[in-house]
């Protein structure tokens, strides 16, 4: 038998671990194909695609992380402002026109001005926008980059993942459990808390998992892992979010099964 055809249990010990984030089980869960032509294929630097809701994203979550990692003699609003101007100005990927421009901009400054005014600006994370990896398991490495971890007042994380959609109105559960399982193993300290932040102005969505919830969630991934690494179709899964996709182009399920879609700046579903 190849080694390629071997099941999970006869995999050569000195094979490294599979590694699965939430983001890479999501493009699998959302589409098979997307994922063959990103993970498998290799193929993301050659069509990745630039698009404004995706910049304005990551630099409010930079900005967020610049301005809490800074002391606390200077935590006014025009500071937090400036941080965002200067982060702007060194990316400024897939705005098509000076006014898309300027509407993000506005946008980031809205979702700036939101947390500014009701959060708690003088606070002291204990990590911001690290990228973690843990083994939970010998065969499956769990990987993540995490916007914020706090500390509560017993010593156990908080942690925080800020979400800058438009339509944003509640994320995917598991993606908190998926975190609360990183962090606790990795730093074999309790989660006792794991949020959503929307900057949209909907507050905070928290759960407070459970140590039965965290096995059922190392389970589902372990299970997500078997799957992924047994799929030789790769089929498509055409739905609306299509016409964002990176590798539309070189699809021939976009178009054909979709149909054709006026593409707005950032599509219907995203969190950020």
């Amino acid at each position: 038998m190849s080694q390629s055809s071997q099941g999970p249990s006869q995999r050569s010990a000195w094979q490294p671990a599979f590694k699965l984030s939430h983001f890479k089980l999501s493009i699998f869960r959302q589409c098979p194909r997307r994922y063959k032509y990103h993970y498998v294929d290799g193929l993301y630097q050659e069509h990745r695609k630039l698009w404004p809701h995706l910049t304005m994203g990551q630099l409010v979550h930079y900005a967020l992380s610049d301005f809490l990692s800074q002391s606390n003699r200077d935590r006014s609003f025009p500071r937090m402002q400036a941080i965002l101007h200067r982060r702007w100005n060194t990316q400024r990927e897939g705005f098509k026109t000076p006014e898309q421009e300027k509407e993000y901009w506005e946008r980031a400054l809205k979702h700036l001005r939101w947390f500014y005014d009701t959060q708690d600006v003088r606070a002291r994370p204990f990590m911001l926008e690290a990228l973690h990896q843990v083994n939970i398991a010998p065969d499956l490495a769990l990987i993540g980059k995490v916007d914020r971890v706090d500390h509560s007042e017993d010593g156990s994380f908080h942690v925080i993942d800020y979400k800058t959609g438009r339509n944003a109105r509640g994320g995917d559960g598991f993606q908190l459990l998926a975190y609360s399982v990183l962090l606790g193993k990795k730093f074999k300290t309790r989660v006792s808390k794991v949020s959503y932040l929307f900057l949209n102005g909907l507050g905070w969505q928290s759960i407070e998992p459970t140590d039965s919830q965290l096995k059922e969630a190392e389970e589902q991934l372990r299970a997500a892992r078997d799957e992924i690494i047994n799929e030789q179709e790769y089929p498509p899964t055409p739905s609306q979010l299509c016409p964002w996709c990176d590798f539309a182009e070189i699809c021939d399920a976009f178009g054909a099964e979709v149909g054709d879609y006026d593409v707005a700046d950032e599509p219907p579903y995203w969190e950020g």
